[in-house]
């Protein structure tokens, strides 16, 4: 005996001959290739249920040995909605679901009819057994093409994070080179006073005679000494009666010399 499948009470197909034949006019019928009725047998085998791109090219090449494209799947698919529609089947049964696979949702009934000469297509035997739990299993698990556009979304993200990471490094570079370019700036307009104890004055009071008085008494109202050969630069607040005195080893500009900030308010000195 031998299983056939009646679709919608339209079509029969019966999978060891590949054919497709109307119920009503028997006389009209198609002859499917191969792999386009493992495909359907399996469809029909699982009536509602979604089976993936990937379920079909194992089940129907890969594991005969062969090798199949995506389009050879979807010419397959097309050449079976053809035969469904020339037998007399109005209905588009055979629908595909975006990025998972393709679905027959319709009235399966199955027929046992006696072979004849008794034989047995042992291909379309083996389709025909196998499990249900097994399709959803594949139906479940995505197309490996779309495994492979998932992973290239996620490296595209991971590089622009990257980027955006390095372009913030780089802007931070900048900010402080133009932080210390500034500082530079801003102690190059002092005024130079002179030498005092071996050591360069300038200050940002133009009065000569106060900015060296000023230092005089910073410097000898504590242990706070200027390194012979070293820079000092003068800082007036006269609204707060404050000043400051930045002690260096070199001028200031250079980025290798040791500096050291003196506060003054007339009575105490902190050192900084």
């Amino acid at each position: 005996m031998k299983k056939v499948f009646v679709i919608n009470n339209c079509v029969r197909f019966d999978p060891y001959s590949r054919t497709l034949t109307s119920i009503e006019t028997p006389e009209n019928s198609v002859q499917l290739h191969t792999p386009a009725c493992e495909c359907l047998l399996l469809l029909l085998i699982h009536n509602g249920e979604t089976l993936s791109h990937t379920f079909l090219s194992e089940e129907v090449w890969i594991k005969k040995g062969s090798y199949v494209t995506t389009n050879s799947l979807y010419q397959n698919i097309a050449a079976i909605r053809r035969g469904l529609k020339t037998v007399g089947l109005e209905e588009d049964i055979l629908k595909t679901v975006p990025k998972l696979g393709f679905q027959i949702y319709a009235s399966i009934e199955e027929e046992q009819l006696p072979l004849v000469n008794g034989r047995k297509v042992e291909a379309v035997a083996a389709l025909s057994e196998s499990k249900t739990s097994d399709a959803s299993e594949e139906v479940t698990r995505p197309p490996t093409l779309e495994l492979t556009k998932e992973k290239t979304g996620i490296n595209i993200r991971f590089k622009l994070f990257f980027l955006l990471l390095t372009l913030i490094f780089i802007s931070g570079l900048f900010f402080a080179y133009q932080q210390l370019r500034n500082d530079d700036q801003f102690f190059s307009a002092y005024n130079p006073i002179g030498a005092i104890n071996q050591c360069d004055l300038y200050s940002s009071y133009p009065d000569k005679q106060k900015s060296k008085a000023t230092f005089l008494s910073i410097v000898t109202s504590g242990d706070v000494k200027c390194p012979a050969g070293g820079k000092a630069y003068l800082t007036f607040n006269l609204d707060n009666r404050l000043s400051s005195v930045l002690l260096c080893e070199k001028k200031v500009e250079d980025v290798n010399t040791d500096c050291m900030t003196v506060v003054y308010s007339g009575v105490t000195h902190e050192k900084l």
